[in-house]
């Protein structure tokens, strides 16, 4: 997911710095799976990674908060005053809450760049309980409602954000018609809060350049999920896509249901 934060339901936002899913007080079967350090996993699928919660049939998963692993393009937009968010991204000379970000070796020393390797999103985890031997036979599809979530940082309360990133893994990377060229461009743009327009704005936007995490490494490119960006080293570019809108359309970019045998994933 390379968009804002989002929740099915920001009515719950004050449940945000609880570490566990919860069962939805005054209903029966509802749940309530916050993102937090505890409760994510970022950029790959395991049978080995433990389920937040069972469900059985006619149970259903009322709210699951997802973030952005753009989110720290814009600590003060994204992160900042969001408890769950703080945890999940934050990284210390001294600490990282979410060590594992993609596929690959834990100790990814030989890389340069901390554990794993991947670029994919942020995700929580649910599991069904079934005596029927397919999976097909127990679940049935259902709507799923997906809204922005409100900035936590009262200097923007009321509005909503997300990142959009043109990097060098993109189809037009090397075919940009101005200098300097080629170049990783990061955009933040400003999404209705409510959810109830269907498009956004452009707040800003800045090229990447080298970044420092802090453990030391360096990222010329945009190869690793969750580098802090220091605003300091970058030139904002406000006033771009002046007067346009952006048609948006949330979505989940990943919703899979597990194999019944044994597999390597």
């Amino acid at each position: 997911m390379t968009g804002e934060r989002d929740t099915p339901n920001p009515g719950h936002h004050d449940m945000a710095a609880d570490t566990h899913a919860q069962s939805q007080p005054g209903t029966k079967n509802h749940y309530f799976i916050p993102a937090t350090d505890k409760t994510v996993h970022w950029g790959y699928f395991s049978k080995l990674l433990k389920p937040l919660i069972e469900l059985d049939s006619g149970d259903y998963v009322n709210t699951i908060e997802a973030l952005t692993r753009h989110a720290y393009d814009d600590y003060e937009r994204m992160i900042k005053e969001d408890p769950g968010a703080e945890s999940v991204f934050l990284w210390t000379k001294d600490k990282k809450n979410v060590n594992r970000r993609g596929a690959g070796p834990i100790d990814a020393s030989i890389h340069g760049r901390g554990a794993a390797k991947g670029l994919g999103s942020i995700s929580a985890r649910a599991r069904s309980r079934c005596a029927a031997p397919s999976p097909a036979t127990f679940s049935r599809r259902v709507s799923i409602d997906v809204k922005p979530c409100g900035c936590r940082n009262p200097e923007y309360k009321g509005k909503a954000f997300g990142s959009n990133v043109a990097a060098w893994w993109g189809f037009q990377y090397n075919d940009l018609l101005t200098e300097p060229k080629p170049r990783e461009v990061i955009t933040i743009y400003e999404l209705d809060a409510s959810g109830e327009k269907n498009w956004a704005k452009a707040v800003c936007n800045f090229r990447w350049i080298t970044q420092i995490d802090p453990f030391g490494v360096a990222h010329n490119i945009i190869d690793y999920p969750g580098v802090p960006v220091d605003h300091g080293l970058i030139k904002e570019n406000y006033g771009v896509l002046k007067n346009l809108r952006i048609p948006i359309r949330p979505h989940f970019g990943v919703i899979g249901l597990a194999p019944t045998r044994s597999i390597s994933v």
